[in-house]
């Protein structure tokens, strides 16, 4: 519980931090157009490129995502039947079709026999 209380501290005060870089960020911007000229960097940045960039990443991402999804829900569903029928397996005698071994049909003492020895 300490742990989430200071983790959540430490993101408020980022977030503050970054709120207040970002408020002074448009001063510094106009005193730096005045002086500078603008670098291949800065008109990129400035430009439509990142956007279509992200939107371009964010929808191969997205379908990525999906197939691997239902790849895993495949997969898990292969493993699944395939333990299903090792279980069924198991309870109904050996895959060969023998029936499973009686231990007690072995054994020459009978639960009665058991009982009254004791």
């Amino acid at each position: 519980m300490l742990q989430m209380i200071v983790s959540n501290i430490f993101m408020v005060s980022v977030g503050v931090f970054l709120y207040i870089v970002a408020r002074s960020l448009p001063r510094l911007q106009e005193e730096a157009q005045s002086t500078q000229k603008k670098s291949v960097i800065d008109r990129f940045v400035t430009s439509d490129i990142p956007r279509k960039i992200d939107e371009i990443i964010n929808s191969f991402l997205g379908k990525f995502l999906r197939k691997t999804k239902v790849f895993l829900m495949r997969f898990d569903n292969s493993i699944t039947k395939k333990l299903q029928t090792m279980g069924n397996e198991n309870n109904n005698g050996n895959s060969n079709g023998k029936p499973k071994i009686n231990f007690d049909e072995i054994t020459s003492e009978t639960p009665k026999n058991r009982s009254t020895q004791e």
